[in-house]
């Protein structure tokens, strides 16, 4: 089963297509068929391509997605907005094949204020995770050496996470921040052989919470800041409403039923910088 699901892999690599843009579809490369699919990073904006520095990162002007502490310095005037976008061009090659892939979709969502002196507020949208691949295998019959059988494995969609982030600053140097929201979408995931079709779908969400601590110190009036951070967010488990659907053409042969599969769970993280 293991060197099939690698073999998926390989496979899909090299016959992943451009895939049409989807409200869910972050993502087109084929790993995302296991668990929940491909994590989204939560960055975006100044915090990207800046790996887990943006952690210790509290600066005037712009909400920070990574650290629920971290945003103690957002205008205390007006209200701070943060929207954007993203996209990923890739292209394989294996010997003599190619292909390439592109997706691009709305990223991430929020608004920031001061709600009371010391107490900062947030609330946004982003994306969890998401599935999106499209495999297609041709392989020999066994027995019948001119005869072929043609198989498409196909998933999209993805989780997204509609978050409250809460910060307190406690010192001048010291912030605490909690996030509390939900993670919530739905997955289809197929496969295709010929006339047949079975359709796996199903619905997940989960409440969540993660952590974050702020501080930081400068070394003289005038001299540098040093600031460091750290974020954590436990394990929860996903709850699910699953679908499996079998159908063939003509469409006489067809039924849907609920399913149970194995639990997913949103994965504990911990980080500092």
């Amino acid at each position: 089963m293991r060197i099939m699901n690698l073999n998926l892999i390989l496979l899909g690599l090299m016959s992943t297509a451009i895939l049409p843009l989807r409200a869910q579809n972050t993502t087109n490369l084929p790993t995302s068929m296991y668990g929940i699919g491909e994590l989204s990073a939560s960055d975006g904006g100044r915090l990207s391509g800046m790996g887990n520095v943006g952690i210790a990162l509290n600066r005037t002007g712009f909400p920070n997605t990574l650290n629920p502490a971290a945003i103690t310095k957002m205008d205390t005037t007006c209200f701070t907005f943060d929207v954007g976008t993203a996209a990923a061009y890739a292209r394989y090659s294996y010997l003599s094949d190619h292909s390439s892939s592109l997706t691009a979709n709305p990223n991430r969502i929020s608004l920031g204020f001061r709600a009371m002196p010391r107490w900062y507020i947030m609330l946004g949208a982003a994306p969890y995770s998401s599935v999106g691949y499209f495999i297609r295998t041709e392989e020999v019959i066994e027995g019948m050496p001119t005869s072929s059988l043609t198989s498409t494995f196909q998933g999209e969609g993805g989780l997204y996470r509609c978050y409250w982030t809460n910060a307190v600053r406690l010192t001048r140097q010291l912030s605490v921040g909690i996030n509390m929201g939900i993670v919530m979408g739905t997955t289809t995931q197929s496969e295709t052989q010929e006339n047949a079709t079975v359709e796996y779908r199903s619905k997940k969400r989960a409440f969540y919470t993660d952590f974050g601590l702020h501080y930081e110190v400068q070394s003289d009036p005038e001299g540098m800041l040093w600031s460091a951070g750290s974020v954590f967010a436990p394990s929860l488990p996903l709850a699910h409403d699953n679908t499996l659907t079998y159908e063939t053409l003509p469409s006489t042969k067809n039924w849907r039923r609920p399913t149970t599969s194995n639990s997913n769970t949103c994965p504990c993280t911990s980080d500092w910088a």
